[in-house]
C-alpha cells in the first residue's frame, strides 16, 4: 500500500476510533446516571429528531426555490421531491420522539413505525436516510438563493418568472378567485376590474388616474414592484427619482423593466387615461409626459410580440 495511502487510512481509522470512544463514554455515563432507561436509544430517538429537523427544513427550501423554475420539468420534480424530503422530516421527528419515549421507559424491544419510510421505501432506511438525507442539503443550500427570490419578489404566478407555489396560495384564497373593481372611475371609462388568477397592471396619467388608484389601494412607494395574482399593480416609485434621473434614465431603470415584467407575465394591462395628445405629450411640445412614455414601450413591445 502506498505509504500517503497508508497514513490516510491510519488517521481516518483513529478518527473513528476516538468518536466511537466518546460515544461510548457519553452513552456509559448517562446510562450510569439512568438505570432504568435505554440511553442509547434515546440517542437515536435526538438524532432522529435532529435528522428530521434538518430534512424538514432542506424539502421546504428545495420546494420553494423549486418553484421559480415551476414551468420546467425539472421545477416540478425538484417541488416533488422536497415535499417529499419535508414530509419525511416529519416523519423521522414523530420516529424519533417515540424513540426517545421508549428509551426513556427503558423499552428496547417495542418497534417504532416511519410512515414515510415504510411507505415509499419497504422500510429499507439506508435508502430512505441516503435520498431523503442528499434532497434536504441540496435543499438547505439554496436557502440564500430562496431568501433573495423572495426578498426581491421575483417569484410570479404562471410564466417564465412566476412560482406555483404562490398560485397555490392564490387559489387557496377565495377573495382572490372573484374580480374585484375599484370604486375610482378611469377617466377613460374603462372598467378597472381584476381578472382572477392574473395580475391586472394599470397605466395612466398620476393626476387623473393612477394617484387615486395607489391612494384607493394603499401602494407604497416601491422600486421593486411585483406581479399581484387576482390584483392590480402599479408603478408607485419615490417622488425622488425622477428628478435625480431625468425622464430618459428613470424610463430605462423603471418604466421599461416594469413593463417588460408586465407583457412577459401575461398581466392584464389596462389604460386608465385616455390615449390623446394632450395626456400623451406635455403642454405646447411634443415631448412624451410619463403616460406617453408607457405607452409608446407598451406600442412597441406589442408590435414586436
Amino acid at each position: 500500500m502506498d505509504e500517503g495511502i497508508q497514513y490516510d487510512y491510519i488517521v481516518a481509522e483513529w478518527i473513528t476510533q476516538a468518536e466511537c470512544a466518546a460515544y461510548d463514554y457519553c452513552v456509559n455515563t448517562l446510562q450510569e446516571l439512568l438505570p432504568q432507561a435505554d440511553v442509547e436509544r434515546m440517542f437515536k430517538g435526538v438524532g432522529l429528531i435532529i435528522g428530521g429537523a434538518f430534512k424538514e427544513t432542506g424539502g421546504i427550501m428545495l420546494a420553494a426555490a423549486s418553484a421559480t423554475v415551476s414551468w420546467t420539468g425539472l421545477g416540478f420534480f425538484g417541488m416533488g421531491a422536497g415535499i417529499i424530503t419535508a414530509s419525511a422530516g416529519a416523519s423521522d421527528i414523530q420516529q424519533g420522539i417515540e424513540e426517545f419515549s421508549l428509551g426513556w421507559s427503558g423499552d428496547n424491544t417495542t418497534r417504532t413505525t416511519n410512515g414515510l419510510c415504510d411507505m415509499l421505501y419497504s422500510r429499507n432506511e439506508n435508502i430512505y436516510h441516503v435520498s431523503t438525507g442528499t434532497s434536504a442539503m441540496a435543499g438547505n443550500l439554496l436557502t440564500s438563493y430562496v431568501n433573495a427570490a423572495y426578498s426581491e419578489n421575483i417569484i410570479r404566478v404562471g410564466t417564465t418568472e412566476k412560482g406555483i407555489a404562490e398560485k397555490a396560495a392564490w387559489q387557496a384564497n377565495d377573495a382572490y378567485q372573484e374580480a374585484v373593481t375599484l370604486k375610482h372611475q378611469a377617466t377613460s371609462g374603462v372598467q378597472l376590474t381584476s381578472t382572477p388568477g392574473k395580475t391586472t397592471t394599470i397605466l395612466g396619467r398620476y393626476g387623473s388616474d393612477t394617484g387615486a388608484i395607489i391612494e384607493e389601494l394603499g401602494i407604497p412607494q416601491n422600486t421593486n414592484p411585483s406581479g399581484n395574482p387576482g390584483g392590480f399593480n402599479l408603478l408607485n416609485t419615490p417622488d425622488n427619482l425622477f428628478t435625480e434621473l431625468g425622464a430618459d434614465g428613470f424610463g430605462n431603470k423603471y418604466n421599461k423593466p416594469f413593463l417588460d415584467a408586465a407583457v412577459n407575465c401575461g398581466d392584464e394591462i389596462l389604460m386608465a387615461t385616455p390615449i390623446i395628445d394632450e395626456n400623451l405629450y406635455l403642454s405646447g411640445s411634443m415631448e412624451l409626459t410619463g403616460y406617453g412614455r408607457d405607452i409608446s414601450i407598451y406600442w412597441k413591445m406589442d408590435m414586436n410580440m
